[in-house]
């Protein structure tokens, strides 16, 4: 399956919903390393839908992780911050 890479900020749903799963919604992850933090959202099916970066100052600190955090999401647009679900188990 080939991902799209490209900012998909006009995207107003991840996928079709199916009645056996709600492939209707997308799914978002955290990657925090010591330079920086990174997000991305997918859909169902492994579509990127969007990513986002964050750069850490020289000196990282917990505020510095949060102000990642905060900044990783205002960086996803609204409209799949909606779509986004957490884990059902």
């Amino acid at each position: 399956m080939k991902q799209n890479l490209e900012f998909l900020a006009n995207t107003t749903e991840c996928a079709k919903p199916t009645p056996e799963v709600f492939k209707s919604e997308c799914y978002l992850g955290f990657d925090f390393g010591t330079s920086g933090a990174r997000a991305i959202v997918v859909d169902f099916e492994g579509t990127i839908r969007a990513e986002a970066r964050y750069e850490f100052e020289p000196v990282a600190d917990w505020l510095s992780w949060q102000k990642a955090l905060f900044s990783l999401i205002e960086q996803i647009p609204g409209n799949l911050r909606q779509e986004i679900r957490g884990d059902r188990h």
